[in-house]
């Protein structure tokens, strides 16, 4: 999920859901872990400092 331009791994990346509490940031690999009920589309925020936050619609399925 957090990237470069390179396509090289991005630690630290602010990853959340709007209105919840849910959120994380990725790992060392650029990697997240956001549990959900299997199947639910979620919209996350991805933020890091100095750069705009976004938001993407995303389907996570199998309770990933």
């Amino acid at each position: 999920m957090g990237r470069d331009t390179n396509n090289a791994p991005v630690e630290a990346v602010s990853v959340s859901v709007p209105g919840t509490t849910d959120g994380t940031i990725t790992n060392l690999d650029g990697e997240i872990k956001l549990k959900s009920p299997a199947h639910e589309e979620v919209t996350v925020a991805i933020s890091f400092i100095g750069y705009e936050t976004r938001k993407f619609r995303i389907n996570l399925g199998n309770g990933q």
